[in-house]
Parts: structure tokens; C-alpha cells; sequence
């Protein structure tokens, strides 16, 4: 018996159905979620939410630290 157990012929249908792999892939190798309008405006949203935060943090806070940053306690 697959790992899918008694639902395997339906999952099978679907993944049929959906063009995917038999792991779950896209065939055609497109991402879904550039197909989906609804994750790119979730993804803007997202940007835009993390550049607000990022302009309220302090100087120094965030980014990339420096080579020369002591980061160990002593």
C-alpha cells in the first residue's frame, strides 16, 4: 500500500487533473504562485511592510553587520 493509503486513487486524480509529478511538482515547471494574482499582492504587501518597519528601526540596527563586529559575549 502507498504512503497515500485509501485516499491514493483520489490524490493520484488530482495530481493527474493539475498536471503535477507524482511527488506533488509542477510538469510544465511554472511556479503557482506567479500564476496566482492573489499571492503577488500578498507578496507587495509583505515588501511593503517589512520597508515600514525597516525605516523605524534605530541606526545600526538591521543590515548586514560589520566584519569587524564583536558579537561574542565575554
Amino acid at each position: 500500500m502507498s504512503r497515500l493509503g485509501i485516499y491514493a486513487d483520489k490524490i493520484e486524480a488530482i495530481r493527474e487533473r493539475e498536471g503535477l509529478t507524482p511527488s506533488g511538482f509542477r510538469q510544465d515547471g511554472t511556479d503557482p504562485a506567479e500564476a496566482d494574482p492573489a499571492e503577488a499582492d500578498k507578496r507587495a504587501m509583505e515588501a511593503a511592510m517589512y520597508q515600514r518597519a525597516d525605516a523605524h528601526l534605530p541606526p545600526g540596527i538591521g543590515g548586514i553587520p560589520s566584519a569587524d563586529a564583536d558579537d561574542s559575549e565575554n
